[in-house]
């Protein structure tokens, strides 16, 4: 990868993060994923191919690559083998299996299936950022009520802090379940909520 690539995907790679991190997104999100997906890139040698080799009983089903690939799997139980297929090999008798990996794979069959592989290696490598808990203040009220009420909550997102805000209003109503169906019915909805504040800082609530 040409070094100006290089710092233009980096310089993108940590306005993501920042933002996916302000909005509060899902670990899930499609943004987090983009994340992921670009620091596998960077983190990556290039011209190095990823492969995938699935077993299942010590058989093998299929081997799939992202590019063009030789594959050469050894296997040192040879009981059962063609003989055909067996070979010794630094003064051992094993089990060779050999694929030319140059054609797209029709689906379960080896060959090239970069998004197959491509996802793999996405779901074997770790998260890069720890998708910490941050303190949310949030404002708000029961439709109908007077007054607002704010609560903290130290959660790793906004829909949980949503989430916990509406337990935190209805835990004391009573006939709590009645209620929140009729002020739905009523009001489309069970609480309203007029501002949230997210700091990395504890927030204290007066």
């Amino acid at each position: 990868m040409q070094p100006n690539v290089r710092t233009i995907i980096e310089n993108l790679l940590a306005f993501s993060v920042k933002s996916a991190v302000t909005q509060g997104e899902q670990p899930s999100g499609e943004c987090w994923k983009a994340i992921n997906a670009a620091h596998t890139l960077l983190s990556s040698p290039p011209s190095v191919p990823s492969i995938v080799v699935e077993l299942s009983g010590g058989m093998i089903n299929c081997v799939r690559s992202d590019t063009s690939a030789r594959v050469a799997l050894l296997d040192a139980d040879t009981e059962g083998g063609d003989e055909d297929n067996i070979s010794e090999i630094n003064g051992v008798r094993v089990y060779v299996s050999l694929f030319d990996l140059a054609n797209q794979a029709a689906p379960g069959n080896s060959g090239i299936d970069a998004d197959f592989v491509s996802d793999i290696f996405l779901k074997l490598i770790p998260p890069i950022i720890e998708h910490s808990a941050r303190y949310f203040a949030v404002t708000g009220r029961i439709p109908g009520d007077d007054e607002d009420t704010l609560h903290v909550f130290h959660v790793s997102n906004r829909d949980e802090a949503l989430k916990a805000f509406e337990e935190a209003l209805w835990e004391n109503e009573p006939d709590a379940e009645t209620g929140r169906d009729t002020v739905f019915k009523n009001f489309g909805q069970i609480v309203f909520v007029n501002s949230i504040v997210v700091s990395d800082s504890p927030i204290s609530a007066l």
